[in-house]
């Protein structure tokens, strides 16, 4: 198992930021397992022998194991303040992740942020005993953070998605929130869901991605493997993986989760986790300097050589975190739609107006212009005659009057 793996931490605006801490430590004490007291040269034996690891690894129970034999909070937390305030081992609660023992600070969110900066958040420091590491995959020493919201199942994120603190130094967090917002089908292809659909999940009341990638995971892993992790949600009649079924079975199921080949093994598919329309994200600016300092450890009594070696145990141990709001608003990321019904009927009226010269009040000219050759064919024939002889009428009197007005006025003429 890993060693001494991470601090994971979660929050949400106005709310203090939640943490966890821990990773197997591997330390080998009696009385637990056989695995714990053979040598180097017996365990190559061992595991060159299918039948022999078997036996020696069957009756392992993978969360006993971790939870005895990992990191212990009370061991690795020196001090621990929030917002000036002491808190202690009772303020965490334990949860078990990819990285074996973690640690959650305000798992409940019932302590709040009222202030912005340094000194008005989490402040811890750990001593990671990089002493008791065992041989693993990662040859890294510290603690692995992780920032998220209530409700939002920390077990496989912490590894992908938390962030390193390294002993000898002081890591200052910053942290901010951002609240998104999607858009359903059709302008997301898969959709989005809603706490509406927290109902669908067995082993969390609310939904978040995360939360049903996991719970796939954990369904494919009874399956297939017939047992689960012990960081996956269990129901009544799950049992846990031992190592070998961990390293075979249940790490194979994870491997085809990822690369997504196989349609069985597809959770966006099967399960339709999809991202929530609805989900609050933290983000974070990391800085960092040397801790301690050469003057924080010197003591009256003790020697030049003793201070040296407090110093480089201290700085080859501690890990000093502070965790704070850079700001108390948060950003606000909303999907809109890029062209909707009334862009649409928008650019279909703009076009028809550059292309056919066409307006409303041109539409009304045509409708009218329709009614009334629809009215001259219906009621014409007799309006059209009374018009036509009263015109003629008109027409004639009028220039009988012209031609007498003119015949007057020449005789007239003669006349003088």
């Amino acid at each position: 198992a890993p060693a001494r793996q991470g601090t994971s931490m979660g929050g949400s605006q106005g709310g203090a930021p939640t943490a966890q801490t821990g990773g197997a430590s591997g330390r080998p004490e009696e009385g637990f397992s056989d695995a714990s007291r053979v040598s180097r040269q017996e365990l190559a034996a061992i595991l060159s022998n299918e039948t022999a690891l078997s036996e020696l690894l069957d009756p392992v129970a993978v969360d006993a194991y971790t939870l005895e034999k990992g990191i212990q909070l009370e061991n690795m937390l020196v001090s621990c303040s929030y917002r000036g305030v002491e808190c202690n081992v009772s303020d965490f609660q334990h949860v078990f992740t990819t990285f074996g023992n973690c640690y959650t600070f305000n798992a409940n969110e019932s302590l709040k942020v009222s202030q912005a900066g340094q000194g008005h958040g989490l402040e811890v420091k750990l001593d990671i005993e990089s002493e008791e590491y065992i041989h693993g995959i990662d040859q890294s020493v510290g603690t692995r953070v992780l920032l998220h919201a209530k409700g939002e199942a920390p077990q496989t994120t912490v590894d992908s998605l938390g962030f390193a603190a390294s002993p000898g130094a002081t890591t200052l967090v910053g942290i901010s929130s951002k609240l998104v917002t999607n858009l359903d089908a059709p302008y997301n292809k898969k959709g989005c869901r809603g706490n509406e659909y927290s109902d669908q999940l067995k082993y969390f009341p609310e939904y978040t991605l995360s939360n049903c990638l996991l719970e796939c995971y954990a369904d494919l892993s009874e399956r297939i493997c017939g047992c689960r992790a012990p960081f996956m949600p269990a129901s009544e009649n799950s049992t846990v993986c031992n190592p070998i079924q961990m390293f075979r079975c249940v790490d194979e199921v994870k491997s085809a989760i990822i690369q997504g080949t196989n349609a069985t093994f597809d959770c966006t598919s099967n399960m339709a986790c999809v991202q929530p329309c609805e989900y609050r994200s933290y983000s974070y600016v990391l800085s960092s300097a040397q801790y301690p300092s050469e003057n924080s450890v010197k003591r009256p009594g003790l020697t030049v050589a003793q201070e040296q070696q407090l110093l480089t145990s201290r700085r080859k141990n501690h890990v000093h975190l502070s965790l704070y709001y850079e700001e108390l608003n948060y950003e606000r990321v909303e999907q809109v739609a890029a062209y909707d019904w009334l862009s649409l009927v928008s650019e279909i009226g703009g076009l028809a107006g550059i292309l056919l010269g066409a307006s409303l009040l041109t539409a009304l000219e045509f409708l009218d212009f329709v009614m009334g050759r629809l009215g001259s064919a219906i009621f014409g024939n007799c309006s059209c005659c009374r018009r036509g002889h009263h015109d003629d009428r008109l027409r004639k009197t009028s220039f009988q009057g012209t031609v007498e007005l003119a015949t007057n006025w020449t005789m007239e003429s003669k006349d003088v």
